[in-house]
């Protein structure tokens, strides 16, 4: 009998497909994309304010504790994010705003108007501890501009005593894995409150190949977007012992700051492993429990039950409600194939080995509640 689903608890919102950068990882505009394995239909595409205001009337309708991930492309890109902010943080101070950004267009008149409005966390992506590495992932002058802004982020947080959290997310690659504790000492350099090191999402080409039929059947479809995970050009020259011995020294180290290994809960022998076939045994779930309680809208108001795979469309906003596509036929489907079997695409999903239920963030107003749900 399958579980009965509840309330949205999460809900990732891509704002804009727009970006500024073509960070080599990056499945919207990097490596896959350059090399003509997967390109979106629009890159230049961007929910509208009218229609982000119907999404966030719907989840909090039934859920006003929603968590809120606000992301792109590049959100500060879009012309509404602070609105955006607003009007989700009008519905009650209870629902979790969280913006990922490349930290590239932040402007210090919007830090501030962020942090009086109560944002929770603004997360910036930053790849190496210098320019040379960042900015061979990124583009050149990535590194300072980031670093001045997260400075700058961290002075204003101080002088107005503003809840809001400032985090680092951290990807690694061939070229910037032995250099993680460096890393980890220009963050407590910076002193933000919280880290995520994580390993880069991809899908080989058998695994990829191997999904489509069940899905393509599903969503009427073709599935392609799992092309844009092709990436084996950013880590083949990891050497997992290298990466299990780098992991262990970073595990040891001294950090004044909230941290977190993407895939959650892995050995370091486990996440050393991760870049071979081996790594698929240490997958013990048998099923995604996001379905239950996570979903993604994408810039032309589909939604999807996948952050990253673009082209599972269950339904649009702009044809029915967000909980009669939750509900729908397509979702539930999906719902199930998951259920009896995990597809060979979701074995490196980070979101699968997330074990919260998506009550990470259920009451921002308790810093120790945030705390305990990701360290």
């Amino acid at each position: 009998m399958q579980q009965s689903i509840g309330p949205i608890k999460e809900a990732t919102i891509f704002i804009t497909n727009k970006c500024n950068l073509k960070c080599k990882m990056c499945f919207m505009h990097g490596i896959s994309s350059e090399k003509g394995r997967f390109k979106l239909e629009d890159p230049y595409g961007q929910l509208s304010m009218d229609s982000f205001k119907v999404i966030v009337d719907d989840l909090v309708e039934k859920n006003p504790h929603c968590t809120f991930f606000l992301m792109g492309g590049e959100p500060f890109l879009h012309p509404n994010l602070l609105d955006m902010v607003k009007y989700i943080k009008a519905t009650g101070n209870d629902n979790y705003v969280d913006i990922n950004t490349n930290g590239t267009r932040i402007s210090e008149d919007i830090l501030h108007d962020l942090m009086d409005n109560n944002l929770n966390l603004i997360l910036y992506s930053l790849d190496g501890h210098n320019a040379e590495l960042c900015d061979e992932i990124r583009g050149k002058g990535v590194f300072e501009s980031v670093i001045t802004n997260i400075k700058k982020s961290v002075e204003i947080k101080n002088d107005k005593n503003a809840d809001t959290e400032l985090g680092v997310h951290f990807v690694l690659t061939s070229s910037n894995y032995l250099h993680m504790e460096e890393m980890i000492h220009l963050c407590n350099q910076l002193n933000v409150d919280l880290v995520f090191f994580s390993l880069p999402t991809y899908v080989t080409d058998q695994d990829g190949e191997a999904s489509r039929a069940p899905i393509e059947k599903i969503f009427s479809q073709k599935f392609e977007s799992w092309k844009g995970l092709v990436i084996d050009e950013v880590f083949e020259d990891i050497d997992p012992e290298r990466l299990i011995s780098e992991i262990k020294k970073v595990d040891m180290m001294d950090k004044i700051f909230d941290f977190e290994w993407l895939p959650f809960g892995q050995t370091p022998h486990q996440l050393g492993n991760y870049f071979n076939e081996s790594w698929e045994k240490n997958v013990k779930n048998k099923k995604c429990e996001n379905l239950r309680y996570r979903t993604t809208i994408l810039p032309d108001g589909s939604v999807t039950p996948c952050t990253t795979f673009f082209d599972l469309k269950a339904g649009n906003i702009h044809d029915q409600s967000i909980y009669n596509i939750w509900h729908g036929e397509k979702y539930e489907t999906f719902r199930r194939l998951i259920d009896r079997s995990l597809l060979p695409i979701c074995s490196r999903c980070c979101d699968l080995l997330d074990e919260s239920n998506g009550n990470t963030y259920v009451s921002c107003t308790d810093r120790e509640d945030v705390k305990n749900g990701i360290s």
